[in-house]
Parts: structure tokens; sequence; C-alpha cells
């Protein structure tokens, strides 16, 4: 269509909406969606997905459903300029489509059958054309497959622009309502305000807030002032961090928002009714941090629960705004009490969040253990709205309230030092902690401001998979059973898995043992542990899906060992972006050379990396190999980081001839080390860091300093008898492949410069 209709149907003189171009992106870049809530003439959604340098789009009146027996109707509209998936604001009176729009949901997305943003685009455009496509979206509320499909009734009538939207079913279908048809508590997943924020803030009926022009909402005069006396540094209350990406679950510490110096004034309201809470996200890894502007406090467990007090009147409910007065008709007579009681300083009103334990709810609760009220949180206080004040402000009116007793318990943080915080809560036998942005406001609804990192050991509380034949001989000659296997992947687990989250795997499965025959199992479609989580992948190859699992869990990585499988084959990508590889992997495979001379080659190959400024690290592969990664990150697709990889052994192969080979074919490299750059593929596995291999001596595939390889080295002497020592004496030499990252371009550029290739 191109933009000639969108901006037909615009004065741009008069609206805010961007005039926009078309505009190509890097092949390196994923193709975006976004999902706009628009309340025009009537409230709808509108679905766009990128596609030829535009945005595709469709109104679907009632939103799309996680539901896949649900066939919503999705109306073909002109298309949109990128640049209109960071539009959140007014559309003013008079305009076309005039009314509130805001960003519902963004992110990611691929063509069901494609690997690559090519293939993408080139089906989705005759997709459209045919009147079919289907999606994976990786979103921060639509996840998974979904199909587009043009009605019957309009391909025998020539009408182009009626389909239905539908999802497809996989693990992420549910009944749960996504859209619900009063959008008063629907907040932005860009700002994190409600429809009636983002008209509040916008007194000129025309503001937009653009992610892209520093946060800022642009007014009709173009300034980025918000009001005649915001300072330059005054925070946006309502602006909320964006998720992180599935695919790089291990950070760095999350930021808070910025503090601010300014007085926070509540605002008047009446009394809000049936307040839905703002919950906890999983933190990244579920590991503890200690980072300013934070706040932790122990989560002991119990069911989360409301108060409203007014007036000796108490209300109390779950979160899903179930009564709980008569379950807990203690707590409800302490609260009352806390009101008309002539110490009391809560005037008129207030609403309270908080858990509650005893009374058999909770970790480790009696039923006979009286019930406690631990409040966290402030919402409302005598009439006026604490919702959008920093959580450090709210807590701070919370404490001076006169009401705690041994019914009703303040629920005290600790600052910053999230770490020794976890650390105290472990040895309390806490379930958990939380972690909470000290200068978030209170919006309901899921928040990555709020973080929950369970502290109890997940042997004693994570599902536990049922574990067979322990004593089966797996390593004959070194009587090594399944069970010492199973201990080993035990006791690894806090270090394997942050590599391993994500990631397929290709589970190489030994029944029987070492001596066994071993066979690859890829496809879960049978019965396996709920806790055991899977992901479909369409397979180009066998023209059909296949349910790889991902290994999240200690429990599934012992359920993988009891299925026998004593390596570990995970991705080189993970769920999210599965076309591009966190790692480039350089495989020195030799043929029948010594470990000294692979060595060599490593040290080699370890020079020219240096030299070029590419970050790397190397790990014994656990037989005869060693594997040499550099860090990307997702940045580049699979076919950028293999020319990257030829390319550097293009140069180890002219400065090393007589020891190394670029031959694929193994009967034409006869006695030389193999440089092997096609692991860097989409699918191909390599054993991870710190797998055993099903070889005699269970040796295991351990990171290594430079410094160690010297002539006494060799891989036999890293197995599962002394690798989690080295662990615990050197910590996890493989992190920083999780956390650095090569710009390929610069180093590209600097190796044809010092490493000229002899045509």
């Amino acid at each position: 269509m191109g933009l000639e209709d969108y901006r037909s149907k615009r004065k741009f003189s008069q609206t805010p909406e961007p005039k926009g171009e078309i505009k190509a992106h890097s092949s390196h870049e994923p193709l975006r969606f976004v999902v706009q809530l628009h309340r025009a003439s009537h409230l709808h959604f509108d679905f766009r997905i990128e596609a030829d340098g535009v945005f595709k789009s469709w109104a679907v009146p009632k939103g799309p459903s996680m539901n896949s027996q649900d066939m919503r109707l999705a109306v073909l509209v002109e298309d949109h300029p990128l640049e209109y998936g960071s539009f959140e604001g007014i559309i003013p009176k008079g305009n076309y489509g005039a009314g509130t729009v805001m960003i519902w949901d963004e992110g990611t997305y691929l063509e069901r059958h494609s690997t690559t943003r090519a293939e993408s685009e080139g089906l989705i455009l005759k997709g459209i054309e045919n009147g079919h496509i289907t999606v994976v979206l990786e979103g921060k509320r639509l996840k998974g497959e979904f199909a587009l499909v043009r009605t019957k009734r309009g391909m025998t009538r020539g009408d182009r622009k009626s389909w239905l939207m539908v999802k497809k079913r996989d693990q992420y279908s549910s009944r749960k309502v996504l859209t619900p048809e009063d959008d008063k508590e629907v907040v932005s997943v860009k700002t994190g305000r409600t429809m009636e924020e983002i008209t509040a803030q916008s007194p000129a009926k025309n503001d937009v807030w653009i992610s892209r022009a520093k946060n800022s909402i642009r007014n009709s005069t173009g300034s980025s002032d918000r009001t005649k006396s915001s300072k330059k540094n005054s925070p946006d209350l309502y602006k909320v961090a964006e998720p992180r990406k599935i695919e790089q679950p291990v950070q760095k510490p999350p930021q808070s928002l910025a503090p601010t110096k300014k007085k926070f004034k509540p605002s008047p309201e009446k009394l809000p009714r049936r307040n839905k809470p703002m919950l906890a996200t999983p933190a990244p890894s579920n590991q503890p941090f200690s980072q300013q502007g934070w706040l932790f406090e122990i989560d002991h467990g119990g069911v989360r629960a409301i108060a409203e007090l007014e007036r000796g009147i108490v209300h109390l409910y779950s979160k899903q705004l179930l009564p709980f007065e008569r379950k807990f008709p203690t707590i409800v007579e302490a609260l009352r009490q806390v009101q008309t009681s002539a110490q009391s300083n809560i005037k008129t009103s207030a609403v309270l969040d908080g858990e509650i334990t005893g009374a058999g709810v909770g970790e480790g609760s009696g039923e006979n253990e009286e019930p406690v009220f631990w409040v966290r949180d402030l919402l409302h206080l005598d009439g006026f709205n604490l919702r959008t004040l920093p959580l450090i402000e709210r807590k701070k009116r919370l404490e001076k309230l006169e009401i705690f007793s041994k019914t009703i318990r303040y629920c005290p943080h600790k600052h910053q030092d999230g770490e020794e915080f976890f650390r105290s809560a472990q040895a309390q036998r806490s379930p958990a902690i939380l972690a909470r942005d000290a200068y978030s406001p209170y919006i309901a609804g899921t928040s990555k401001h709020w973080l929950r990192i369970p502290a109890s050991t997940q042997r004693d509380h994570a599902p536990v998979p049922r574990l067979t034949h322990l004593s089966k001989i797996y390593f004959p000659k070194d009587r090594f059973t399944k069970g010492d296997l199973i201990e080993y992947y035990r006791s690894v687990a806090p270090f394997l898995l942050p590599h391993l989250y994500y990631r397929p795997q290709s589970l190489h499965r030994f029944p029987g043992g070492i001596e066994s025959e071993g066979f690859y199992h890829k496809n879960l479609i049978e019965h396996h542990p709920r806790w055991a989580k899977t992901h479909r992948i369409h397979s180009e190859s066998g023209g059909k899906s296949i349910e790889y699992l991902v290994c999240q869990n200690e429990p599934t990585l012992l359920y993988m060992a009891n299925l026998g499988c004593i390596e570990i084959n995970p991705w080189l990508s993970r769920v999210g972006s599965l076309d591009r590889p966190d790692a480039i992997v350089i495989d020195l495979d030799p043929d029948d050379n010594s470990f000294s001379e692979v060595i060599t080659v490593a040290k080699e190959v370890h020079r020219v990396l240096d030299a070029i400024g590419a970050a790397h690290a190397c790990k014994t592969s656990g037989k005869s190999g060693i594997h040499i990664f550099i860090p990307v990150q997702a940045r580049y697709d699979y076919e950028t980081a293999r020319n990257f990889a030829l390319s550097v052994c293009q140069v180890i192969h002219q400065n090393c001839p007589k020891l190394t080979s670029l031959e694929r074919n193994p009967a034409k490299r006869r006695h030389k080390i193999y440089l092997d750059c096609y692991q860097n593929a989409r699918g191909q596995t390599l054993a991870s860091v710190y797998s055993v291999r099903p070889v005699p001596g269970a040796p295991v595939s351990t990171p290594v300093l430079w410094k160690e390889l010297t002539p006494k080295f060799h891989f036999e002497q890293f197995t599962i008898r002394n690798v989690l020592a080295r662990i615990e004496k050197l910590g996890d030499l493989w992190k920083p492949i999780l956390e650095e990252k090569v710009d390929l371009e610069s180093c590209l550029s600097r190796l044809s410069k010092k490493f000229p290739i002899s045509r």
C-alpha cells in the first residue's frame, strides 16, 4: 500500500502523529510488532507488524486473545509508518481517528516458517496477498503463534479487508482475558500510564509520548517541558523501565527510576474500591542483587490481601477480589479496632496492601497458628491518592500510622544491599525476598519494578523429579553410577543453569551407560512433567514443529540426567532470538593430533582475537578439542556470526598451515586440526560448559585460563570428581560469555588491516 493512504487521511499541522517515511532496516534487526489501544469513536485495538519498511495494520475491535478457541475480527487498514510504533498520546478532535492512543504491547516477531528477517518479510507480503499469514510473537503481553486469515466472505465478495485473528494452540495458549471491556485499569507497556492518565497529562489535547524522544512528552509548541515548574531532572513517575528480554536472563543489576528532590503532593480522591494489586515478576535468573534505589523485604509466602478501611468498616479481599472477611475475622476485627481507637491517626479512610500468614496459609504455617497481616504498602489515606507517589514516600507514611500490633504488622525493608538481605533471608528459611524500586509508583498489574527472588533452596521447595535406577553403572571402568552423574549435575546446577536458560536442548541419551548405543531425542511430544518447559520450533527440513525442552531449573536438569543425558547440548541461541546466537564458536577439532598441538593453535586464535579487540574465552570440549567462544549477545544473525568465525579461521590457517585445515571433508584433512566455524548455525549444538562427556573418565567441558594452557595441561584432568572444587576456587570462568558483547564490524576492520589474507 505504501503511506499515501495514511498521509491523505491526516493533517499533520493539527495532529502529533508522525508523518513518517518508508524505511529499510538492517538485516540484523528483528522485525517489530506493536499493539495500540485506541479510544476513538469506539474502543478498539490496532495490531501492526513490520514488513517492507512500514507497519502492516489491522483494527481488531475486541482485541487479540490468547484463547485458541477465540476468533477475533481483524480489519485490514492502511499501512502506517514505523515511527507510529512509538506513538502514545492524543489525536485532537476534528482529526481522523480522534481520541487517546496507548501502546498496549510491543515486541518482535517472525513468520512461522522463516528463520531470517528477509524470509519473514517475503512470506508476510505473500501471505497478505494470499489471505493467510502465521506469525510467532515475542511481546510483553502476546507470545506464541498467531494466524491472520482473510474471511471466506471476503474472498468470495472481493472484500480484502475482513480477516480473522486466531491464537494457535501452544504453550502460551490461555483462557486468561487480556482485553477487558473497561479500559480504566489497562496500562501502557511503555509508560505504565492508564488511558485516563494519558489524557489527563495532555492539557493541549495533542501531547504525545515518543520512546526515542528522551522520554519526554512533546506539547504543541515542540517543547519537552511538562509544566512551567518542572525541572530538567524531574522523573517521569509513570515511566516504567522496559521488561528485560527473555533471551538475556543474566543481566547487570536492574536500575531504579531516578530519585528526585521534588516534594510530592497526593491528589484528592474518593476511597477507591476493589483495588487490583501491583504484582512482582521473577528477578533475572532468580538471583539477588545489590543496587542503589531498591528496597528489599521478606516475602513470607502468604496470601496477598488488600484492606479497605473507612470509618470503622473494613473490607478485606484477595488479589482476585474474593472476600476474606469470613476467612480471617481476627484480622478484620484488628483493623476495625485500629480505626475506632482514640490513638488512631487514620482520620477517615485508608487502603493497605500486604500478605497474610498463619492459619495454614503461607509456607511452614500451621493450621492453629494465629493469622498475621503483614502490611507493605499504603495506596490511599484520608481522601488522598498515594499511588502516584514513589514507594519510599508511601512507606514513610505507612510506617507513621498507629495501626500495628501482633496481628497487624509493618513489613520492614533494607536499602540497597540485597545480597546481604538475601543471605539473611536464607538463614531464616524465608521462602523469598522482594526487591522493590524505591522510586516507582503503584500501578496495578505485573511490573518489572517489583521483583521476587526465591530464597529457599530449590532442593527443599522446588518440584523434585522421580529419580530411578541410581545404582546403574554408567562409566564401567571408573565405576561411576547414574546416581553419581545426577549428584554432579545437582551440585553444579547453580553455575550451569545460567548458561542453559531458554536454550532449546537436543537430548543425547545413554540410558544404558557409555558402552551402550546412545540416541538423540529432540521432540518431547510424549508425557513430561508440567514443570519441565518446552518450546515449539518449526523444522524446515522435517516440515513439522518440534517440542524442544528448555532447561529452566534444577529439577529439569535432573530430569534430563535421569533420562540418561550424560552430556548437555544446548543451542547457541535462546527462545526469543533463535536466529541470533549469544556467542560465536570456533571449534578446534583434531584428527590424530596431540593435545599440545591443539593448545598451540588455540593460543594462535587467542593472539589474533586479542589483537583485534574481540573478547573471548576458551574451554575444553571434554574430549580432545578446545572450544573458543566470542560473546555477541544476540546482536547478529547466524550467517554474520559464521562469516566472522570463517574470517578468523582463514587467518589462523594462513598462520598455521601445517597444523590446521579448513576442509570440511575428514578424508581430506588427515593429521590436521579442523578449524570448524560451521557450528554457528541455527539448531547446531555443542557440549555445554560444565557438561560431562560420555567417554571413560567422565571428563567435563571446563573453562580454562589462557595461562593454564601449558605443555603439562591435558583435557582429561577435569572430571566430575574435581570440577566443583575448581569452581569453588576460581568461580565461574564462563560468566563473561553471558555479559560481554563484541562489535564484529570494528573487529573485522582491524582483522583485515592487521592480518591480510594472501590470495
